[in-house]
């Protein structure tokens, strides 16, 4: 609600009195803040407009000896931020998949390098189809339960994932497939 008031006063000077007018603004606050998210959002559609448009550009001059995955890994991380990106692919005839490529805040992969005595790209597991038709067909964000083992399918191992989450203090995981 909106309040106006004013005294009402004598041939004095004196109050006497008030006047008060009150009406409810809610739609008039609620148009106000439609406006503002859709001038947000509509300021974020373009600045996701010109960041596509240099990927792109970038992408077509990638040399064949560049890491397309790491491409992707810094792209998305310069979307994401203070994200911890880890980029798999998918053998179908072989049914595994393999860490392309695994990025994040300074510190991220010495770390990962540290506890598993060993560079986590190239690590390849066996996958059961029907659960990586599964994460393919699901081109949407979802959030993933159980960290680094599942995000990776358990080519990295659940004690490994535990420390890696407590050193990095990671909250939630998400997911999003790029078929």
């Amino acid at each position: 609600f909106e309040v106006k008031a004013s005294f009402l006063r004598n041939e004095k000077g004196d109050a006497v009195g008030l006047v008060g007018v009150d009406r409810d603004i809610t739609e008039r606050k609620e148009m106000e803040k439609s406006l503002r998210d859709s001038q947000r959002k509509e300021m974020r559609n373009a600045l996701n407009l010109a960041f596509l448009s240099r990927a792109a550009m970038e992408l077509v001059e990638i040399t064949p000896e560049e890491n397309i995955y790491d491409f992707i890994s810094w792209k998305v991380r310069e979307l994401a931020g203070n994200a911890i990106v880890i980029i798999l692919s998918y053998d179908v005839s072989a049914k595994t998949i393999t860490i392309e490529s695994f990025s994040g805040p300074k510190g991220t992969s010495d770390y990962i390098i540290s506890i598993t005595n060993g560079n986590p790209v190239g690590l390849r597991t066996q996958i059961q189809e029907a659960e990586m038709l599964h994460r393919a067909g699901n081109p949407e964000l979802h959030q993933v339960k159980g960290g680094l083992e599942e995000l990776t399918l358990g080519a990295i191992p659940k004690d490994v994932s535990a420390k890696f989450s407590a050193h990095f203090n990671l909250g939630e995981s998400y997911s999003i497939s790029l078929v």
